[in-house]
């Protein structure tokens, strides 16, 4: 009898096992490779990679090589691309939706080219749906979203609880048709930072609530280090950055298009519409921008219409850097750098015509620090480093000694944060958003 209950109990052991090998093969064939974890995340190398992060909407991801969807269909539909993270009209909390997506993606600055949604639902975009969730590093290129609905965009369409940084659009269209929030990269968020993003050429149109880059930003989103050179047109609340605001902030954008139109008043330069309180602070734009085919005088950098600039300024390192904030300083590992080759105005540092990655040789200390829902996660530091991390108004948050080449950093509250990292005589400084 106990002979028979060891081979029993041998043979569901091996079943097991089997099974678990079954299901790791089966994720292995999703991706090109990874566990979906942090330190080892999905690849994604085809469109079809791509597609399968709706298997896993809330893992981590990165890619590793430009996409091209020309003629791509989703495995859920064959007429159009579907959003990652999807909701339904009557279940749109975000945070508890199990179709919401809650992952980490890196575009590790690869390109997404000729993607084109038309899937005339309430959300039109590349992602849909995102909450919890860190998109960064992402470039699309000759894409469009042209559902003729509300909450279109190009990259997502709602956020909560999110961070956005290093993401660009160049020569795409985004149509809303007669919806309403409607943008060049994200449609309606709340409480999401969004940091260092552009929308370079192309046209974004709708009737309400339409930006350059936002539809609307709402109920604690933040943006920073902003840009866009689309033309924007709607019926009214029209913006050359965002359709209008209610309780969030707006600082350090820039608004390079031709021309916003409206059928109403309410359009702006940098912000169409303001409700309630909110934050709009040292935002410019082009001084040749029209609103309804009419040149705007300057009211200041804390206004709807920004102070305004000229073109020249616009192509000069100067204005980005010591006017509008851009980290393009190339002593301080910059976010952004100029390319002639791509545009007249900066891009970031990280891109280079055709493949997405640019490698710059620094001869300084190379660190990087990730958001985590524990907090803050620093790789590439050494035994005896010190960690010293501040809050955006220069307030010490605290000092960590690193005894490993990574150290974790609790912080108990999501934000921006500034670390100095010292290594004997040298020291580095990063900017990261907290989850």
């Amino acid at each position: 009898m106990k002979k028979k209950n060891y081979y029993t109990m041998m043979l569901a052991i091996i079943a097991l096992a089997m099974m678990h090998t079954s299901n790791l093969n089966a994720q292995e064939s999703l991706y090109a490779g990874g566990s979906g974890t942090y330190a080892d995340p999905y690849l994604i190398e085809t469109p079809e990679h791509f597609d399968n992060i709706r298997d896993n909407r809330s893992a981590f991801f990165k890619l590793i090589a430009d996409l091209d969807f020309t003629g791509f269909t989703t495995k859920v539909d064959t007429s159009t691309w579907v959003p990652i993270g999807v909701v339904g009209v009557e279940d749109w909390a975000l945070q508890t939706n199990p179709l919401t997506f809650t992952g980490n993606l890196d575009g590790n600055y690869h390109t997404i080219r000729n993607l084109h949604i038309a899937n005339g639902d309430h959300v039109n975009s590349l992602l849909g749906a995102c909450a919890f969730a860190t998109v960064k590093n992402l470039i699309m290129e000759d894409c469009s979203s042209t559902a003729g609905n509300s909450n279109t965009a190009m990259v997502a369409s709602y956020t909560a609880d999110c961070i956005f940084d290093q993401i660009a659009a160049i020569n795409c269209e985004v149509n809303g048709s007669t919806g309403w929030y409607v943008g060049g990269l994200i449609a309606r968020p709340w409480r999401t930072t969004f940091t260092n993003m552009y929308v370079l050429g192309g046209k974004v149109s709708a009737d309400a609530a339409v930006g350059g880059v936002f539809g609307y930003l709402e109920a604690g989103a933040s943006a920073y280090y902003i840009y866009c050179s689309a033309s924007v047109s709607a019926t009214r609340a029209v913006g050359g950055i965002t359709g209008g605001y209610w309780d969030a902030t707006i600082q350090n954008s820039v608004a390079l298009c031709d021309s916003v139109n409206s059928q109403e008043v309410s359009a702006g330069r940098i912000i169409g519409e303001q409700w309630g309180v909110g934050v709009h602070a040292n935002n410019y734009a082009i001084e040749t921008l029209t609103i309804n085919d009419t040149t705007v005088s300057a009211t200041g950098v804390g206004t709807i219409n920004g102070e305004s600039i000229t073109l020249d300024q616009a192509e000069s390192v100067s204005f980005w850097l010591d006017n509008a904030g851009f980290s393009i300083d190339a002593e301080n590992e910059p976010v952004w750098a100029f390319v002639e080759s791509i545009s007249n105005f900066p891009v970031f540092a990280g891109q280079i015509p055709a493949t997405g990655i640019q490698q710059a040789n620094r001869n300084i200390i190379h660190y990087k620090a990730y958001a985590v829902p524990e907090g803050i996660f620093v790789e590439g530091t050494s035994a005896g480093d010190n960690i010293e991390v501040f809050d955006l108004s220069g307030a010490l948050i605290g000092r960590y000694d690193v005894n490993s080449t990574v150290k974790m950093i609790p912080v108990s509250r999501s934000g921006i944060y500034l670390l100095k990292i010292r290594s004997g005589q040298q020291a580095t400084g990063l900017k990261v958003m907290a989850l």
